[in-house]
């Protein structure tokens, strides 16, 4: 609950901050922001080091294990600290963009503040101590937002987006620390730290691989065609995820660690898997197929007319994003259950088809570029259901079951958003009107589709609705009759 409760309240300060950061800042600098933030990206995983997983999914931890973990993440955030600084000119060279390396500068301050604040946050997780995370997750976002906006309303241009993550991750470290940190914890310590490297080994690589393969566009876009291109393309990467990403986390912070639970203890992980998979699938399937027909109004409204180019891009990620989200909870097995290798062979086969696609796609236009993302994804759900089979025990009855299921009560909830989709014509108003009703329409199909289907999830929407003391014949004119 306290874990949904963050992921939406940090939605809508990212919905605010959006609206207003959108009108002010241009594509180019959007784009010249992304191109550094992605490479601070790269260091910000491997500083990690696989160590927040650890944490996580270690049968037994002690205060020695917690004060190794924050001392080599101590460490190694000093050396990416160092090595990025001195990485910035020769980027900047490389993309004929100073900019990059004023950007690098001031984010890589967060290398030497998340080590603490990571480790703690760790192990929140492990302890299911989700409201704690999510008053903290949701100051810092708070203030992220204030800062960006007040240096972009200023002048800063692409550095108050610099400011602003510097500022987030400020409140939450320090907040987290005063709350929950202890001073026994801070003493430098080494005991244990075979183990915690031999996990982190392939932990980190593993997940440098997979932040390589969300950041390939930033890299090729911005050499191959422009700044400007890779702006484009991540606001229409934004309008397919922004609020499916929100779902996946709150969800994928719960999944994770309850996964690790069930197999500590023995239990069945793949009824887990399953449930989670359908409701998942039931929610976020349908949004995507509403934004491959809204993509145009839902932009000028997120992002204003500027992004216009963004739209085809758009309409052609949320058809690869359908694809990937039925392999959700995939990686979270992975790790749950300590098959780190695995984890770190799937990201890895997905480099070389990704880059082959980003080098070679972008001359044909953004639109195809992001189309060809769909077979990728094809190829990611292959291999990572090849690799989790062991895991848990899956059942491809169910998981085929569960497809259909989704993509009927997708189909569905789509034909509003396809009917009055056309009717855009340009202006704001016609947007928010489209959207509007593209959304009462889209919500009552969805649950016609949800009744027709007999899926799974309306059991848990009734849970949800009985806990917020809904009337039994509302809950019933609503949802119908519930299987038992």
């Amino acid at each position: 609950m306290f874990s949904f409760a963050e992921r939406y309240g940090s939605l809508v300060i990212t919905l605010l901050s959006t609206l207003v950061l959108s009108r002010i800042l241009t594509p180019e600098e959007i784009g010249i922001y992304s191109v550094s933030i992605a490479a601070v990206g790269l260091a910000q995983t491997l500083r990690d080091f696989g160590i927040s997983n650890f944490l996580i999914q270690a049968k037994n931890i002690n205060d020695d294990i917690v004060r190794t973990a924050l001392t080599l993440s101590a460490i190694l955030s000093a050396i990416l600290c160092l090595a990025l600084l001195l990485s910035g000119p020769m980027l900047a060279e490389y993309y004929q963009q100073p900019g990059i390396q004023s950007v690098i500068k001031i984010v890589s301050i967060n290398m030497l503040l998340i080590p603490l604040g990571s480790t703690l946050y760790a192990l929140l997780r492990r302890e299911l101590r989700f409201e704690t995370i999510a008053k903290f997750n949701l100051l810092g976002a708070l203030m992220g937002a204030m800062v960006s906006i007040g240096s972009a309303m200023l002048g800063a241009g692409f550095m108050s987006l610099a400011y602003g993550a510097v500022a987030s991750v400020l409140v939450t470290t320090l907040g987290v620390a005063v709350k929950t940190g202890r001073k026994s914890l801070y003493k430098p310590s080494f005991t244990g730290w075979r183990e915690l490297l031999h996990f982190g080994g392939y932990a980190s690589t593993a997940a440098i691989s997979g932040e390589l393969n969300a950041r390939i566009p930033d890299f090729t876009l911005a050499k191959s065609i422009g700044f400007n291109s890779v702006g484009i393309y991540g606001k229409a990467y934004s309008a397919v995820y922004l609020v499916t990403n929100t779902i996946f986390d709150s969800v994928g912070s719960v999944f994770l660690p309850s996964v690790a639970k069930a197999l500590r203890a023995g239990e069945d992980a793949g009824a887990l898997f399953h449930r989670a998979l359908a409701y998942m699938t039931a929610i976020i399937l349908p949004i995507y197929a509403m934004i491959y027909f809204l993509s145009g109004p839902m932009i000028h409204v997120l992002f204003g007319s500027q992004w216009s180019d963004a739209v085809p891009v758009a309409s052609a990620l949320a058809i690869a994003a359908g694809v990937y989200a039925l392999g959700f909870g995939l990686e979270h097995v992975l790790i749950a259950s300590g098959r780190i290798r695995r984890l770190l062979l799937l990201r890895v086969a997905m480099v070389i088809p990704t880059l082959a696609v980003f080098l070679t796609m972008p001359e044909h236009g953004l639109g195809l570029t992001a189309l060809a993302t769909a077979p990728l994804a094809l190829i990611y759900l292959s291999v990572a259901y090849y690799l989790t089979s062991d895991a848990i025990h899956l059942n491809l009855r169910k998981l085929l079951r569960i497809g259909l299921h989704s993509s009927f009560v997708a189909t569905l909830t789509s034909i509003p958003s396809a009917a009055l989709g056309p009717l855009w014509d340009g202006s704001l108003i016609s947007a928010l009107v489209v959207l509007l009703f593209s959304g009462l329409l889209g919500g009552i199909a969805w649950i016609t589709g949800l009744r027709v289907a007999k899926h799974a999830l309306l059991n848990e929407l009734s849970r949800v609705l009985t806990k917020a003391r809904v009337p039994a014949s509302w809950q019933s004119l609503l949802l119908g009759h519930l299987p038992p």
